[in-house]
């Protein structure tokens, strides 16, 4: 993780799943006192994360992500993960709106006599 410089990973299953984030490691590792090299990642997972379909609009997507342990919603198909999406993401992309927004207004405001 540190290499990629990624904060979380998908734990897959054959049935079930989790999400392993830097927030497991520090909460349920470090701060309680487990050897890192001895503690299986299945034993510190944040377990069932919640899920969204990949055609959820980034709204609702933030909103449900709001408060979750790990900040990171999973988009799943049943049984088949598609991908993550971490309140960075989410972030980033109301950024780019918020940005995009702010050159059209500008170019109007100067576009008018």
């Amino acid at each position: 993780m540190v290499d990629r410089n990624i904060g979380a990973v998908p734990v897959l299953r054959r049935n079930a799943g989790g999400v392993f984030s830097e927030r497991d490691l520090m909460r349920r590792v470090v701060v309680e006192g487990h050897d890192p090299a001895r503690t299986r990642v299945g034993d510190v997972m944040t377990v069932d994360p919640l899920t969204v379909s990949p055609h959820e609009d980034m709204e609702t997507c933030a909103s449900s992500c709001v408060g979750t342990a790990s900040g990171i919603c999973s988009s799943v198909k049943p049984v088949k993960l598609k991908g993550m999406v971490s309140m960075r993401d989410i972030l980033l992309h109301d950024l780019s709106e918020k940005d995009d927004e702010v050159r059209m207004m500008r170019a109007y405001i100067h576009s008018v006599p």
